[in-house]
């Protein structure tokens, strides 16, 4: 039983190696011309969208990167501005520039209309 068995795959092979010898196997892919042609348009498509989608992917990082440091450098000038705008601040480059220039004693009041 086992021996026909492997006669069998056997001649399956043999006839197999005989059909691409002979020129049966081109036969078979001729009238399969319009498979090929789908799986390989298919092939070109799926590797085309994944290059395209890595090039995404890349540019998207880096406009991530650049607005993390956008954010980084907005940061820095805005405590920069909140530090040079302080009242004390203010006063100390009032007095390193001699200047006729000082802070008013008085808190500022509003004039109202009767």
């Amino acid at each position: 039983m086992e021996n026909e068995q492997q006669e069998k795959n056997k001649q399956k092979i043999r006839l197999s190696l005989s059909a691409i010898m002979g020129g049966d196997f081109l036969l078979i892919l001729q009238k399969q011309i319009k498979l090929i042609i789908l799986i390989i348009v298919l092939c070109i498509f799926y590797i085309s969208n994944r290059y395209s989608f890595q090039q995404e992917q890349i540019e998207i990082t880096r406009l991530k990167n650049q607005l993390e440091t956008a954010r980084y450098k907005a940061q820095t000038r805005s405590s920069q501005f909140l530090k040079a705008s302080r009242q004390s601040e203010l006063q100390n480059k009032l007095d390193k520039e001699k200047s006729k220039l000082t802070i008013p004693a008085q808190s500022p009041f509003i004039l109202e209309k009767d």
